[in-house]
């Protein structure tokens, strides 16, 4: 049920704040730690879940399941707000290009 959405976007998660981190000038250690303890619980997250759905526990266990789909909303709104630095990563690119184009067009 909901290990086949976890994992890709956990990944896609992970991916995206490291990313983003290693562009940003001064790399700020706490929020490295952040990222290492994501990369760490990661695969703890993809077990839990997993077997929540296999043993279809979620159903039998109501806490469980409230967690289940805290999760779900937790990744969801996690997934908005990578595309939302998506958007910006493009937006700030724009008028680099723009300005490039410009003197390329000018010589």
């Amino acid at each position: 049920m909901a290990e086949w959405f976890v994992g890709p976007i956990m990944d896609k998660i992970i991916n995206a704040c490291s990313d983003y981190l290693e562009e940003q000038v001064g790399w700020q250690t706490g929020m490295k730690k952040e990222l290492e303890s994501l990369r760490e619980n990661h695969p703890k997250i993809q077990a839990v879940v997993f077997a929540a759905n296999q043993a279809q526990i979620s159903d039998q266990n109501p806490a469980l399941n409230k967690w289940i789909w805290q999760l779900r909303d937790a990744i969801d709104e996690a997934d908005d707000v990578l595309d939302e630095l998506e958007y910006m990563k493009h937006k700030e690119q724009l008028p680099k290009n723009t300005e490039e184009t410009k003197v390329c067009s000018a010589t």
